[in-house]
């Protein structure tokens, strides 16, 4: 023999490079090894271990975890929170005053109040029914879609129409209108204290 080793109170000899082994030295396989035998290997068995994995009540999945049975959950139930969410019917009560609205009812309160004037824009001429106590003052030209509209002293003189046509205005000594000409009739207009009474056109 070439050498021998000692390993523990195992004997090997090794000779021309192969291993013997002294009659002391015991082979283990795979097989042979009982977990009850081997150190540092917990408490529990194997069947102890392959029990705990089996058990399925000791394990939770998602679905098996109930809100009802956590801690720390609030006293509402998923159900409440839920109908708190969908509710539209402001459930917290919030009133007008605390996001800077104007209580219910003011708006339209308002608004009817205003309509119901026989004149609530007095400064405004009304479409129909009212009277002009003296002429519009403008620029001396205002470009319109029926054409241009000229002034003097800012009093209308003259619109020149499309077409080619013109109205001429003609005033009289207290710049109430006379005559409208538009080149082939005339309106004459006859006032009593300032008022149009009537006219005629020739």
């Amino acid at each position: 023999m070439s050498s021998l080793e000692v390993v523990t109170d195992k004997t090997i000899f090794r000779t021309a490079g192969t291993i013997t082994m002294g009659a002391n030295l015991k082979e283990y396989l795979e097989s042979s090894i009982s977990h009850l035998n081997i150190a540092d290997v917990g408490v529990y068995t194997h069947t102890q271990i392959d029990g705990h994995i089996a058990d399925t009540t000791k394990h939770f999945t998602e679905a098996s975890i109930s809100h009802l049975n956590i801690q720390d959950v609030g006293v509402n139930s998923h159900i409440a929170i839920d109908s708190h969410l969908a509710n539209t019917s402001n459930p917290h009560s919030v009133t007008a005053s605390q996001v800077g609205a104007d209580p219910a009812g003011t708006a339209s309160a308002a608004i009817s109040d205003h309509v119901a004037l026989t004149d609530p824009h007095a400064q405004y001429v009304q479409v129909a029914g009212d009277t002009m106590t003296g002429d519009l003052i403008t620029p001396s030209v205002i470009q319109t879609n029926g054409g241009t509209i000229t002034r003097a002293g800012g009093l209308i003189s003259s619109v020149a129409l499309t077409g080619g046509r013109t109205l001429t205005v003609a005033r009289n000594s207290d710049n109430t209108i006379a005559t409208i000409n538009d080149g082939t009739r005339t309106w004459t207009f006859n006032r009593t204290s300032g008022t149009i009474t009537d006219w005629t056109v020739v």
